[in-house]
């Protein structure tokens, strides 16, 4: 998997260096366009298993036709887990 480098940089920032075990088996899964279901851990790990697809179709969009600014968004994510949620909702 090819992710740009700033996106690469920021997960090195993050002290994300290699993927988990359920990112490795579903971010390939995911960016080729199929549906899949991932039960892993609370946690970061599923996280990004659906915003890191998001964000890359939403890079690939921009390419080929920039966005203009006003325009509605390219994704949205409806429920995050449950402990995200919970953590959000403490801010």
């Amino acid at each position: 998997m090819r992710f740009p480098e700033p996106i690469l940089k920021q997960l090195k920032a993050k002290g994300i260096i290699q993927p988990t075990s359920i990112q490795l088996q579903d971010l390939p899964v995911i960016l080729s366009g199929l549906d899949m279901i991932g039960i892993a851990f609370t946690g970061f790990e599923k996280t990004l298993v659906f915003v890191l697809p998001l964000i890359m179709v939403a890079l690939q969009e921009e390419v080929m036709m920039p966005i203009a600014p006003g325009e509605e968004p390219f994704g949205l994510i409806v429920c995050p887990p449950g402990e995200l949620a919970r953590r959000h909702m403490k801010l």
